[in-house]
């Protein structure tokens, strides 16, 4: 609810094997709260989304203040939801994205230009959440309040589950 997204490291202390959590990074970019976060695939990239509509990609800056690959910072920002965004998940291979809204549609992305491939209706209430089939490229679902499951193996066509 504050707006931020902040990054933490986790790892196994040597010796004791004790875990030990240490603050990262601190994104500030979103005007209202993010719903979602999500790293790319690849690793490189970062996906945030939130209320009213926000969907940003984030990528390491190689040195900053804080040390190398510590600082983040905007690389595209997609407009294309006027209002909140619950969930967005990557492709396999990073180069796409499905987001979905209370809106009662999912859009997918083209990560790289930042563009909406497909608007994709059907839903008749909130879609909560999305997710890519990690073995296909072009295969995702959306699970909405509508109590429904949509599977979509074709941009822009729909099969209700």
């Amino acid at each position: 609810g504050d707006k931020d997204v902040r990054l933490w490291g986790v790892r196994r202390a040597p010796g004791s094997g004790e875990v030990e959590v240490d603050f990262r990074a601190g994104l500030s970019m979103h005007s209202r709260t993010v719903n979602s976060v999500r790293f790319s695939p690849d690793g490189r990239r970062l996906a945030t989304a939130g209320d009213q509509g926000e969907v940003l990609l984030w990528h390491p800056v190689a040195a900053g203040p804080e040390g190398p690959g510590l600082d983040w910072k905007v690389g595209k920002v997609l407009r294309g939801h006027v209002d909140d965004v619950q969930d967005v998940a990557w492709a396999p291979d990073s180069t796409a994205l499905v987001t979905g809204s209370i809106e009662n549609r999912a859009l997918v992305w083209d990560a790289g230009k930042g563009g909406v491939l497909a608007r994709l209706e059907g839903h008749s209430h909130y879609v909560m959440m999305v997710a890519f089939n990690p073995r296909d490229t072009n295969t995702f679902a959306s699970a909405s309040l509508d109590r429904t499951i949509k599977v979509c193996g074709d941009v822009g066509r729909y099969r209700e589950m």
